[in-house]
Formats: C-alpha cells, structure tokens, sequence
C-alpha cells in the first residue's frame, strides 16, 4: 500500500497550469476530481457520511411534470369564481336557465375527473315554487341534485364527480336550473349570501 501525508503540515496536490483538476483515480478509473473553480465531482457519494448544512438547491432551472407524468388521482388543474354581487335571470313555466358565471377548462386527459362544487347562496324569488339546481359539464347538465322550495336559500353546497371517457379541451361548467309548473320571477346565485363554483381535475 502507497500513502500520501504531510507530518503535522499542510498536504497540497496542486495541478498546475489553467483550467487543470485534480483527478482521483482507483484501478486507472476516475472516481471524482476537483475543479480549478473548486467545485468537487464524484461518482459515487455516500449520502450517510454527508454531514453539515448542505447548498441550497434553486428550483429556478426545473421543468414542469407533464399531464402523462402525473400519477393517478393527482389533481392536474384547479379554479374558482365567484358571483359577486349577485346574479339574477327572469324564468318562465317550464324553463332551463344558465348561470354567465362558467369556468372553462382548458383541458382533461381520457379517464380524467371533473369534480365541481358549488358553495354559497341561491334561490328564487317566489316562496313556495320548486326549481332544480345542478350543473352543466362539458355539454350535459345534472340538474337534479338539489331542490329549492323556498325564497333565496343560503349557505348551500352541492357536488358533481363526472369521469370523460375521451379526452376534451374548452370543457366548460356552469350552474343550471329547472323549474315546471307554475311560473315563477326569477333566480338568484350569490348577492348577499356570497357564492362560489369551484373546478377541479384529477387525473
């Protein structure tokens, strides 16, 4: 066995010249080497032996993870919006009406989940008249997951899981609601009872 030391002094390697490393070798193959910038590199590094406060790591150069990249169940895209001060529309016997507040999604993979919630105020202005509340996804309103009876209901909060089996872009949600039989003024979302739709995709 060959060994290198000093005794009791300074021990300098010093490769000589611009821009020269130190290079350590065992069996003629390098194993790590020291920069003239003194920037050390290894091949392997025994994590347990690291010891101390280690640099920071920027994430400043990191790219984003793909849609393909995410594992299952992740959520991929999220939004929120509210109604402000308040929407009303006018209805008639027997009429659909949309909320102008929607969300468009930009885009949800083949098997991804739209989950939409809806939390807040609403209700029609007439006591005593039914109407069906829901929302419309990506074409197809579910309507049917709450009935008002009474004038402006608040602090209400209705939920919809709805799974694509083909991949979509612009998938818009809104609010919808139903009514049949006897007419009734109009509908109302938020206002004094605030209220919010919020969008989810999970993968």
């Amino acid at each position: 066995m060959s060994t290198i030391k000093s005794s009791d002094e300074h021990l300098t390697l010093n490769a000589d010249g611009s821009s020269k490393d130190i290079k350590f070798q065992a069996n003629g193959v390098e194993k790590a080497s020291i920069s003239s910038s003194g920037a050390f590199t290894s091949t392997t590094i025994d994590a347990t032996k690291l010891t101390g406060a280690l640099p920071a790591i920027s994430g400043a150069a990191l790219t984003g993870l793909t849609t393909s990249q995410m594992p299952t169940g992740t959520i991929i895209y999220a939004a929120t919006t509210d109604f402000g001060s308040g929407q009303f529309q006018s209805a008639t016997t027997n009429t659909t009406v949309y909320s102008t507040t929607t969300i468009t999604i930009p885009s949800v993979p083949a098997g991804g989940k739209i989950l939409a919630i809806f939390n807040g105020g609403f209700g029609e202005s007439s006591s005593g008249y039914g109407n069906y509340w829901g929302f419309h996804i990506n074409g197809t309103a579910y309507a049917s997951l709450i009935r008002a009876t009474q004038s402006h209901l608040d602090s209400n909060t209705m939920q919809k899981t709805v799974t694509l089996s083909s991949a979509a872009t612009n998938v818009v949600v809104k609010i919808v609601s139903t009514h049949s039989g006897a007419s009734y003024q109009e509908f109302r979302l938020g206002g004094a009872s605030p209220a919010t739709l919020s969008v989810f995709v999970i993968k």
